[in-house]
């Protein structure tokens, strides 16, 4: 996404495709480096706004064909076909107030999308709208509902992060959508993984400003906190708005292990999701603001 006009741009491996990023190799060691620049269609960079990077443990399929975009500027998101790369759709919302969207949470058995929405025009009070994808309506307004939202693998869980405070909503096999009790923490919150045990979830979540991680466990019937992990390392903070820090689940024979960077100490961390615990770090990785994690295929 870009922060100069309303645009977004595909990045995929081929050769000739074209872009905004600047791609560096060997980032985290000690040499000369090079970037291997991609340029945008019309040969000029632009500010980057945001991007986002396609899971490389579940390849596009015919399952999941399409994608979704915010923006900022406009009232609704656009829909993008995955396999041909083109806009495909565009969910106009100017008649819920949506004045811009910033933030997409969407659970695809369900055909429900969570959308952050600036309701006013000043862009100084936010809500979250969930939108019925194929009838294309408002499904409900929750004006006390807004920060970063996730959707679980299987599209019954969306967990919002809002500051200190952690919003759970559950959606039944009717699509019938329930509220459960707020978790408020003394960390400031970042992102999360869920990672898959028993019949829900547990939920990893980091934070802005602390080193300390929250587990939750989310089900059917409800969302608590079984175990804090600490003593795993800080952020580097830039400032309370900017700073993050991403975790991620491994895939396949991975899949018990999550990966976070610390980047106060240029290290990432890793867990494991089956016993809740840090089994490890990998030092002298400086600054990661994302984390991929590239899983081999199985035979």
């Amino acid at each position: 996404m870009s922060w100069a006009d309303e645009s977004l741009e595909i990045l995929t491996e081929d050769e000739d495709d074209n872009g905004t990023l600047h791609v560096i190799t060997e980032a985290s060691k000690m040499t000369e480096h090079v970037s291997v620049k991609i340029r945008t269609m019309d040969d000029h960079l632009v500010s980057a706004h945001g991007f986002f990077v396609a899971d490389n443990c579940n390849p596009i399929g015919a399952e999941t064909k399409s994608g979704h975009v915010t923006h900022i500027f406009e009232p609704g998101f656009h829909e993008v076909d995955l396999i041909t790369k083109q806009f495909s759709k565009f969910y106009n919302l100017s008649e819920n107030k949506c004045y811009g969207t910033f933030g997409i949470a969407v659970s695809e058995p369900h055909s429900l999308a969570f959308v952050q929405c600036y309701t006013n025009e000043e862009r100084d009070t936010k809500a979250q709208l969930v939108i019925d994808l194929k009838e294309n309506q408002l499904k409900a307004l929750n004006e006390f509902i807004f920060g970063t939202s996730f959707v679980s693998p299987d599209g019954r869980f969306v967990i919002t992060l809002n500051y200190y405070a952690i919003l759970t909503q559950y959606i039944d096999p009717a699509g019938q959508i329930f509220l459960f009790a707020e978790i408020e923490s003394n960390l400031l919150l970042s992102q999360l993984a869920f990672y898959s045990r028993d019949a829900g979830y547990d939920v990893y979540v980091t934070s802005r400003d602390q080193s300390a991680i929250i587990v939750l466990h989310v089900d059917p019937r409800g969302i608590k906190t079984p175990k804090f992990i600490s003593t795993v390392g800080k952020p580097q903070q830039k400032d309370w708005v900017h700073t993050q820090r991403p975790i991620v689940v491994g895939c396949r024979s991975d899949a018990r292990y999550l990966a976070t960077p610390a980047t106060g100490e240029n290290t990432v961390v890793i867990l494991d999701g089956d016993h809740r615990q840090m089994v490890g770090k990998v030092e002298e990785i400086k600054g990661a603001s994302a984390i991929v994690w590239a899983g081999k295929e199985e035979k």
